[in-house]
């Protein structure tokens, strides 16, 4: 199964869990290289950027100084 837009998810946040549905997905991040590529979906375990709206609230902290208060997991 792939990800793609207007695809519902659940969101967690330390230990809230939230829906949430992908707005848009910007690209991919190819790990070997760190390069970004254009992308319509994600697969299973890619890395890439998205956008999103979450049901309730969420507010991530900054990753560079909280890893738990700055990742979020789908």
């Amino acid at each position: 199964r792939r990800l793609s837009a207007g695809d519902r998810v659940l969101l967690k946040h330390g230990t809230r869990v939230a829906p949430a549905r992908i707005t848009d997905i910007d690209c991919v991040l190819q790990v070997a290289d760190y390069t970004r590529h254009p992308a319509d979906t994600l697969g299973l375990n890619d890395l890439g950027r998205i956008n999103l709206r979450s049901s309730a609230p969420i507010a991530p902290g900054d990753y560079a100084h909280s890893r738990a208060a700055g990742s979020l997991l789908l």
